[in-house]
């Protein structure tokens, strides 16, 4: 609004330089040959170590659009920019793989989902500006 609107002038500058997260993120177990999607939904937890847990999750069949997200999560490491261009090359390189992923329909009866989560310190930085492909 500060920003944007040049409204609340009297909030911080400083407002989303450092905001803590507490470091989570999701990796699967997809297409297993066995139907996985019986029970609870979230049926264990596992504490790796004093700072990683980890939760075991399904979904019942017939919720293949919850599957929709889950590529586009970030599986690679670096720099936003060369993120993007590793998983846009993992994606040239494995298409077969990569088209699976891609398409939801029966994941949800198939496959498992694992909520990674760390207590360790964690901050993301938030700004306002204008995206680098918009010309205007």
């Amino acid at each position: 609004m500060r920003d944007k609107y040049k409204t609340l002038p009297n909030i911080s500058s400083e407002l989303g330089q450092e905001i803590r997260t507490n470091s989570e993120t999701l990796t699967t177990a997809n297409d297993t040959r066995e139907k996985v999607d019986d029970g609870v939904a979230i049926s264990s937890f596992i504490s790796v170590d004093e700072n990683t847990n980890m939760e075991v999750n399904r979904f019942r069949e017939g919720s293949d659009g919850t599957w929709l997200y889950v590529p586009y999560v970030p599986m690679v490491t670096g720099p936003r920019f060369i993120r993007i261009v590793k998983f846009l090359i993992n994606s040239l390189i494995h298409p077969l793989k990569t088209g699976r992923m891609l398409r939801p329909k029966g994941k949800a009866r198939s496959s498992i989902l694992f909520l990674v989560m760390q207590k360790s310190e964690a901050f993301i930085h938030l700004e306002w500006r204008r995206k680098w492909y918009r010309f205007f």
